[in-house]
C-alpha cells in the first residue's frame, strides 16, 4: 500500500520494486502505477521498451531490465519432441481468440494447446488440446516450438491492446517454454523479438501466416542450435540467476 511505501521512505529504507505486470499499459489506460513507482530507489523492469515507457512518464530512479523471468520447476525432465514442425501454445485460451483461426496457417506439424478456457467447438484436426498442467511440472509438454502470441488475430498482435502489450512486457510463457527446452516463436514487433533473434533462441515473425514457411526453412541442424542455446539459458532460469544478478546490481548502487 502507499501508506507502507511512504513509511518505508521516511525511514530511509531502500525500496526496490519488481514489476510483475503494468495493467494500465496492458489495458491502455491512464498510467496510475506512476504513483507507486515514484517511491522506488530501484525498479526491475521487463525490457528496454518498458523502461523507455516508464522514463517517458517521469520516473528517474535506477531501472534494470530483466528480459526473462526465472522459472522454478520440481524436476528437470522434459518431453523431447520428434517432429520439429510442431508448435505448443500455453496460457488462458479463452483470452487467446487467435486460436480459432489457426486453420488458416499452412503448417506441417500439429499445434498443441494447454490451459484453461478451451473452446470445445474448435474442430481443427491439426489442433490438439491436452488440458492443463501445474506450472512447476513442465515434464510432459509436447511441441517443438513455444509460441508467444496474443490477441485476436493471426496476422498481427497489434490489433488488440493485450497484443500490443507484447511490445513492452516479457511474457512469462517465454520462460516456461525455455525451461521446457522449446525454441521460441515470437512476434517480431514484441519487446522480445530482437532479443530472441540476436541470441539465436528461435524465430520472430510479423504474422503467423509466415510461420509455415519460416519453420520449413529451418534445418534440423539450425533447430538443434536453437535448442542448445535454450538449454544454456534454462540453467540460469531454473537456478534464479537472472534475478540474483540484478539484485546484486541494486545492492552496489
Amino acid at each position: 500500500s502507499l501508506w507502507l511505501l511512504n513509511k518505508l521512505k521516511r525511514s530511509n529504507t531502500k525500496i526496490t520494486i519488481l514489476i510483475h505486470d503494468l495493467e494500465n499499459i496492458r489495458e491502455e489506460r491512464t498510467f496510475t502505477e506512476k504513483t507507486v513507482l515514484d517511491y522506488a530507489d530501484d525498479i526491475i523492469s521487463h525490457t528496454p521498451n518498458m523502461t523507455s515507457f516508464i522514463r517517458q512518464k517521469g520516473i528517474t530512479c535506477n531501472i534494470h531490465d530483466i528480459m526473462l523471468f526465472d522459472y522454478y520447476i520440481n524436476q528437470n525432465d522434459v518431453y523431447c519432441e520428434n517432429d520439429k514442425n510442431s508448435i505448443v501454445f500455453c496460457g488462458n485460451l479463452a483470452k487467446s481468440p487467435f486460436i480459432s483461426t489457426l486453420d488458416k496457417i499452412s503448417l506441417v506439424g500439429k499445434v498443441f494447446l494447454y490451459g484453461k478456457g478451451f473452446d470445445n467447438n474448435l474442430t481443427n484436426s491439426q489442433i490438439e488440446y491436452l488440458g492443463a498442467f501445474h506450472s512447476d511440472d513442465i515434464s510432459n509438454i509436447k511441441g517443438a516450438w513455444g509460441l508467444v502470441w496474443d490477441g485476436a488475430s493471426i496476422e498481427s498482435c497489434a490489433t488488440t491492446a493485450i497484443g500490443r502489450y507484447l511490445r513492452y512486457n516479457s511474457s512469462h510463457k517465454a520462460s516456461l517454454y525455455i525451461v521446457a527446452e522449446k525454441p521460441l516463436i515470437v512476434w517480431a514487433e514484441s519487446a522480445l523479438g530482437k532479443f530472441v533473434t540476436e541470441n539465436n533462441l528461435g524465430i520472430a515473425v510479423h504474422s503467423l501466416l509466415e510461420l509455415g514457411n519460416a519453420i520449413k526453412n529451418i534445418s534440423k541442424e539450425e533447430y538443434q542450435d536453437f535448442v542448445n542455446n535454450i538449454k544454456q539459458l534454462k540453467e540460469k532460469l531454473v537456478n534464479g540467476a537472472i534475478l540474483s544478478r540484478i539484485i546484486v546490481q541494486t545492492e552496489k548502487q
